[in-house]
Formats: structure tokens, C-alpha cells, sequence
């Protein structure tokens, strides 16, 4: 089964929603948050918009966290967003922290999701996913895998989602397919 869904943020601008209602969008994941404090300004007006225009919206948050209590910190400024589920976008370690700690920030990250109601998706690169955690300790949790060509080259435990750029005819969205 695939299922097509964009990934939307404040950097694509103002989308046309109509248009990508037409091009056979079924699903958006929105970005709502990063670190303790950011909101993303498009947020609800996207989240809105796409419910406006028959598509799913679920929502992401960009982490900057780099350890356990930065990564507590971080999924409660997140919670009181929208819908479900709920995405941890972690793509970078810019505080250096050793892969036993970032794994530990991201599960608390992800546990504090899960007891409060949602179901909790962890979002990596292929290799940051290999080489910054520990993925062993996140197979409890679905995972949103970015594979920039068609060949993932590896077996995933439990995973819903898989980056997969495909051509679209909106301006300044990427589109993927959702595969099972």
C-alpha cells in the first residue's frame, strides 16, 4: 500500500492547499515546534487549510535537545499541539551527545508523547538513525525513515514510514509516499 503525504514548515512558504488537495496529497506532516520555545508561525493556518481541503494532518516537532532534561523540556512545549500522531524530527547532534544520552533523551522525548495519549513516531536519517542511537532501545516505536533514493539497504524492526522523494506539481513542497 502507499499513500501520499508531504512534510510541510514555515521554509515552504504559503502553500496552495487547493493545489495540493488536486495533486493527490492525502496526508501532510506539519511542523509545529523545535526546541523549548520556537512555534512555527505557519502551524495552524497549514493545519486548517489542509483539514479544509480533505487532508490528514499530523504534526512534528524538530528536536535540539541533548540530554534527558532538555528532552522532558522540549516534549511538553510540543504536547500542546495538534493531532496524532506526533513526530520526533531528530536529525542532528549538534551538542555532541554520546549515543547512550541521545538515545535516552529521544525515549523519554518519546514516552512523554505516549502517556500523554498520542501515538509517538521517531523521524532520523538512515544513517544518523545507524550511527547516533542506539536503535535497538527504538523498536518500541514506529520510525519515519529519509532514504533519498529508492533502496533503503537495510531491515527496519517496526517502521510506517519511509522518505522517499517523488516529483509533485506544487512549488517548494517535497512529497513522499507513505509504505507499509
Amino acid at each position: 500500500m502507499s499513500i501520499k503525504g508531504i512534510d510541510v514548515s514555515h521554509w515552504n512558504g504559503v502553500v496552495d492547499w487547493n493545489k495540493v488537495a488536486a495533486d493527490g496529497v492525502k496526508f501532510v506532516f506539519l511542523k509545529a515546534s523545535e526546541g523549548t520555545s520556537f512555534v512555527d508561525k505557519t502551524f495552524k493556518t497549514n493545519a486548517s487549510n489542509a483539514l479544509a481541503n480533505g487532508i490528514r494532518v499530523s504534526a512534528y516537532h524538530y528536536a535540539k535537545f541533548g540530554n534527558v532534561t532538555e528532552a522532558k523540556a522540549e516534549a511538553q512545549h510540543f504536547l500542546h499541539k495538534i493531532t496524532y500522531p506526533l513526530v520526533l524530527d531528530l536529525e542532528e547532534n549538534k551538542k555532541k551527545a554520546s549515543k547512550a544520552v541521545l538515545t535516552d533523551a529521544a525515549v523519554v522525548f518519546l514516552d512523554a508523547i505516549e502517556k500523554a495519549g498520542y501515538f509517538a513516531v521517531i523521524y532520523a536519517g538512515k544513517s544518523f538513525l545507524e550511527t547516533q542511537l542506539d536503535e535497538k532501545r527504538l523498536n518500541p516505536y514506529d520510525k519515519w525513515i529519509a532514504c533519498y533514493n529508492s533502496f533503503l539497504g537495510r531491515k527496519v524492526m517496526k517502521w510506517i514510514i519511509m522518505y522517499r522523494p517523488i516529483k509533485t506539481h506544487i512549488t517548494n513542497l517535497k512529497s513522499f509516499h507513505l509504505d507499509s
